[in-house]
């Protein structure tokens, strides 16, 4: 999910992978160095960073079973 941050009148690519188990949600953040001009921008790049991430990590960004984590 896309969670853009304000940073000096722009926004800072950032969001929030999930997943859920049966012991609950497993959270994994991501903010990059990346800014826009746009909220609407940095949403749709935040989606396309957090896609790219679960494509190259898959099932290891939650292997540490941790509730919550940075990648």
């Amino acid at each position: 999910m896309p969670a853009p941050v304000p940073d000096d009148g722009q926004w800072r690519l950032a969001g929030v992978i999930t997943k859920n188990t049966d012991d609950g949600t497993l959270e994994r953040n991501y903010l990059r160095a990346d800014v826009f001009s746009s909220k609407e921008e940095a949403d749709e790049f935040s989606i396309r960073k957090g896609k790219q991430i679960i494509d190259e990590q898959g099932e290891r960004l939650f292997a540490d079973g941790q509730i919550d984590g940075r990648v």
